[in-house]
Formats: structure tokens, sequence, C-alpha cells
């Protein structure tokens, strides 16, 4: 039996699928990968995870930060952010989606395992 269930949004799908694997090595269940905006806030209601890992810079007309307030808005459902950019951790998008987390690319399986245990428990 999993620990938790984790929905990947990543539209790098290598990148997707190694998280996947670490996920499933240290007893997570990934209940989706999708990589568009859209796809992560219909997958979050239809799927109710556990969690969300939720890239920032998402293909398609919605980026990640506007997919976590649609699903904030519906589901209590924590999301760390997944992002190339810095300066996130101090910007005022933090403070208005109050992710659980902010895991800055390029991701390393202990920090991704690290900062999953630590919203988790």
């Amino acid at each position: 039996m999993s620990l938790y269930k984790i929905l990947i949004v990543e539209d790098e799908l290598i990148f997707a699928h190694e998280m996947e694997l670490w996920l499933a090595e240290n007893g997570y269940e990934v209940s989706g990968i999708v990589s568009r905006g859209d796809k992560a806030v219909n997958s979050a209601i239809s799927l109710h995870p556990d969690l969300v890992l939720m890239d920032i810079q998402l293909k398609g007309k919605i980026d990640g930060i506007s997919a976590a307030i649609q699903i904030k808005e519906k589901e209590d459902i924590p999301i760390i952010f997944l992002t190339g950019n810095p300066d996130l951790e101090n910007s005022e998008i933090k403070a208005l989606i109050q992710p659980a987390a902010v895991i800055i690319k390029p991701v390393s399986q202990w920090k991704l395992l690290d900062t999953l245990n630590s919203v988790l428990k």
C-alpha cells in the first residue's frame, strides 16, 4: 500500500517519469502525470491526490500558477511548485497561492523526497 497519491504536473515528460520512479521506489503512488494546466485542474478534481507537484511553466493557455489557483478554489490539496526561477521563493505569487513548498530546479531525488516528507507528515 502506498503512503500517498501524488499528481505530477510537468511538461518535461522525461523528468516527470524520472520523478515517478523516485516516488514509486519510496512508497508513493503517482495518480497521474499531466503536462497542461487545464488537465492539471481536471485531474486534481477527479483523482483527489494527496499532493500536487506543479511545474510553473506549462504548455497551453493555463500555466502552473493559474492551475494552482483554480485547484485551490475547488480542492484543499497541498501544492509543491517546481520552478527554475529562484525568485519565486520570495515573490508575491507565493504569498497569494501559499504553496506547501517551492523546489528550485534542477530537482534531486533527495530534495524531492525530503520536501514531500516534510509537507505530508
